[in-house]
């Protein structure tokens, strides 16, 4: 408990955060294993101690979106897939779009305070994650839109184009991360282009797997 101690220590004074932080690794016991070199691991943690979160939450009657969100931070707190979300604008334009600025602010939050508490190889995880913090920051200054009802195309267009249902709702949010982060104007067959070639070279594969 040393660490989520000090993670509480480093971290912003929000509700969600703190909650977040205090239950984040409760998974770990249950889910450590030891490789053939004697090494632990911790596989799946973020998803058990979720999972475990959610229930001691509901029966404490935590508030239901106080709860949502803290179990929503704690799941998403390790990557799926990734040691690491790069530092970059696609990266950071791609949260945004995707969790919006208050998801986006508080999930980087618990991720520089979690790896601030770890040991110092750990160090640059909570710099990639203050470097992701303030690109974000910058581009809520100078973005010309910041969700998907201000994009010039919309979903009626898409459905002509074959999209169908998720698809619908996933190629807004790319196209929202690529207007913020300045890869495509936000005007209509600007965006219609900037898809099809998304599509032509699944350029957003490699992100969406660190999720």
């Amino acid at each position: 408990w040393e660490h989520t101690v000090r993670a509480l220590a480093a971290s912003e004074r929000q509700k969600e955060v703190r909650l977040a932080l205090l239950l984040h690794d409760m998974g770990k016991p249950a889910s450590f294993t030891q490789d053939t070199s004697g090494e632990g691991h911790y596989y799946g943690h973020a998803m058990l101690s979720a999972e475990m979160a959610e229930r001691v939450l509901s029966r404490l009657s935590c508030p239901k979106a106080l709860k949502n969100e803290a179990v929503w931070l704690i799941r998403y707190h390790i990557p799926a897939s990734s040691i690491s979300i790069p530092p970059t604008r696609s990266a950071a334009g791609y949260m945004l779009a995707l969790f919006g600025r208050e998801r986006a602010h508080r999930l980087l939050e618990v991720k520089i305070a979690d790896n601030s508490a770890h040991s110092p190889r750990y160090a640059q995880r909570a710099e990639d994650a203050r470097q992701l913090m303030h690109m974000i920051q910058d581009m809520e200054k100078s973005a010309p839109c910041l969700d998907k009802n201000g994009l010039d195309i919309k979903a009626s267009q898409l459905e002509k184009m074959g999209y169908r249902g998720s698809m619908i709702a996933k190629a807004l949010d790319s196209l929202l991360a690529a207007v913020i982060c300045s890869a495509c104007e936000n005007e209509s067959e600007k965006l219609t282009a900037y898809l099809k070639s998304y599509i032509a070279l699944d350029k957003g594969a490699v992100f969406s797997q660190t999720l």
